[in-house]
């Protein structure tokens, strides 16, 4: 939080809240005057006065360096963003430029108070006023659509304003392995003898598991990746584990660990500190459930015969509450995953009730709701099959809807040509569910796994050939594109995590950021704002 006489990157939550209310009213004020609503405008004016008496009071009382002339900077950024979008779609193009012109000088003048507020919370401010603005002149208008969208970016922003949204990683193939990403330790068996985790430690046996996989667990991830991870511009990383690897489970009647090696909380406890050591967040992910989730090898286990009845959502609900107990104090970690990609087979009903009952247990755990996110996974399934059922409500304090978006699997990624990998990179269009369902549901959510993946590999793709003919600049200059473009998308949610931090096999360096930032083709100036 904001500190006395410390330049800000981060308002105290009374102060943005206050910021975000100047805006919100400001922004409806202009929106009911141009559409001849007269009272509501008025309404609207007042509660502005008001709510910019309460910031100022509020900072005073908190002794904050903020100046009275900072603060008058952003209330008339966002009344002149209110009057840019009112005359916008008033079609009054000269006011609407002159009014642009007006917010660009306060976005401007907010900005150089660096002894006051960092860019990057003056960033937040700036998109906040605007989001506020498109929302409401959309909304008069009759753009239902774009008008979700644009909630949204503001409620995006008004997080933003109270904690830094996630520009972060994921540390894939470490305590959950999947063949693809972990060469070396799947070296001596092919395919069909070790698809995933659980072949492999059935195939070397108890000893030879233990020895190679807690090899594995001890030198893939260390201090050093952690500051190279800092270093690159992340601020955050994803952990995802198996239910196997936290320590307890064996001791669970009801839990059956076969043949997989168990006990690996204590690679989870280094990387909790070396985050708090570094200045980087925690988000630990289950990324396996008790039974599976799915048949898919990335849950450890490939089953082709594996049933949605299978997956036993009470024992997971248990291994959630003793990761939840053990890191409950820890100040590095801002965030728990309950599951990952669970299968659209799995009855709606159950998997709302699998979580609200892991939201119930990771707050009776102890695991703050001031500064724990929990998030949920929409995972090839329509969105309305979560909210129909009221889900998530009211009284669940940031839960936060987890998206995957990938634009390489499926028959409807693999037609496209590479014009319309780039547009879709750039709207989200296609994904299933996508930001504009979110937006339009008015949830908070997170892109938790993306990559810089084409579908190139097969010469039917629709932009196989166009690819093919490219020259080897050609091809970088729009994976850059690709991926700045899709940072940008996600500037509407609460953040996003790369898949992944680096991968143990060759020819796969779309999947690995140290090989994109390697190639060229990520740059940490895309979502780092400088000063």
């Amino acid at each position: 939080l904001g500190r006395p006489g410390a330049t800000m990157d981060t308002f105290p939550i009374t102060v943005a809240s206050e910021v975000r209310d100047v805006a919100w009213r400001s922004a409806w004020m202009a929106a009911n005057d141009v559409a001849n609503y007269p009272f509501d405008a008025a309404a609207d004016k007042a509660s502005v006065a008001l709510h910019f008496a309460a910031l100022k009071d509020e900072v005073s009382a908190l002794h904050l360096n903020l100046s009275d002339d900072l603060l008058m900077d952003i209330k008339l950024m966002a009344l002149h963003a209110a009057w840019h979008t009112a005359y916008s779609r008033q079609g009054r193009a000269r006011a609407a430029a002159a009014e642009l012109a007006e917010f660009d000088n306060m976005a401007t003048a907010v900005a150089l108070a660096r002894d006051e507020v960092t860019v990057r919370l003056a960033e937040e401010v700036r998109w906040l006023c605007w989001n506020a603005s498109w929302h409401t002149a959309n909304s008069r208008a009759g753009y239902a659509r774009d008008a979700a969208r644009d909630l949204l970016g503001f409620k995006a922003h008004c997080r933003g304003m109270v904690q830094a949204p996630y520009f972060g990683v994921n540390l894939g193939g470490w305590l959950l392995l999947e063949r693809w990403q972990c060469g070396t330790l799947f070296a001596d068996f092919t395919q069909e003898e070790a698809p995933d985790e659980y072949s492999l430690s059935q195939r070397l046996g108890p000893a030879a598991a233990a020895e190679r996989i807690n090899a594995w667990r001890d030198s893939w991830v260390t201090l050093d990746d952690m500051v190279a991870i800092k270093a690159k511009g992340f601020n955050s990383v994803r952990v995802p584990f198996g239910w196997w690897t936290v320590d307890g489970v064996e001791d669970d009647p009801g839990i059956d660990t076969g043949p997989f090696v168990c006990r690996g909380m204590k690679h989870v406890d280094n990387v909790v500190a070396w985050a708090e050591e570094v200045g980087v967040s925690v988000i630990l992910d289950l990324h396996s459930g008790v039974g599976f989730q799915s048949g898919h090898h990335a849950t450890g286990r490939e089953n082709p015969q594996w049933k949605p009845e299978d997956w036993d959502t009470d024992a997971t609900v248990r291994v959630l509450a003793m990761v939840a107990e053990r890191y409950k104090d820890a100040r590095s970690v801002s965030g728990i995953g309950v599951i990952n990609e669970p299968s659209n087979a799995v009855p709606a009903d159950k998997l709302v009730a699998f979580y609200r009952a892991s939201y119930a247990a990771i707050r009776a755990a102890g695991m703050p709701q001031e500064r724990v996110d929990v998030f949920f996974p929409a995972y090839q399934r329509s969105l309305s099959e979560l909210t129909s059922r009221s889900f998530p409500d009211d009284s669940m304090v940031r839960a936060v809807v987890d998206l995957h978006m990938y634009q390489c699997f499926g028959d409807s990624w693999t037609c496209l040509t590479l014009k319309q990998h780039l547009e879709r990179a750039s709207n989200g269009a296609g994904h299933w569910p996508g930001m504009v369902e979110v937006a339009a549901a008015g949830l908070s959510c997170t892109v938790s796994e993306w990559s810089l993946r084409l579908p190139d590999w097969d010469p039917s793709y629709g932009m196989a050939a166009e690819w093919s003919q490219m020259t080897k600049e050609e091809q970088s200059a729009v994976l850059r594109e690709y991926g700045k473009r899709q940072v940008r998308q996600y500037e509407a949610g609460d953040g996003w995590f790369f898949w992944c931090w680096k991968v143990d096999v060759p020819g796969e360096p779309w999947w690995s950021a140290t090989e994109c930032f390697e190639q060229g083709w990520m740059d940490s100036a895309d979502w780092v704002k400088a000063g």
